[in-house]
């Protein structure tokens, strides 16, 4: 969806201004430090749960399911 909203919003910016849309140097420095944050949260979050017990990863994913079910009632 966020996808989908960020593309809408180039489109529109390309045709009011005619030009395709380029980021910044900053912006463009900007979104490459995070994806490097994602790819070192997903290799910390596979370091973690590798060393978890059967108990400990039932209990987090009991909880991330929790969580989710939370954030779509509040939708």
């Amino acid at each position: 969806m966020q996808d989908d909203f960020l593309a809408s919003i180039i489109r529109h910016r390309e045709a009011r201004t005619g030009k395709p849309f380029r980021h910044t140097k900053r912006q463009q420095e900007s979104l490459d430090e995070f994806d490097e944050g994602t790819e070192k949260a997903a290799r910390d979050l596979e370091r973690v749960t590798a060393t978890m017990d059967d108990k400990n990863l039932l209990i987090s994913t009991l909880s991330g399911e929790y969580m989710q079910l939370e954030c779509e009632e509040d939708v």
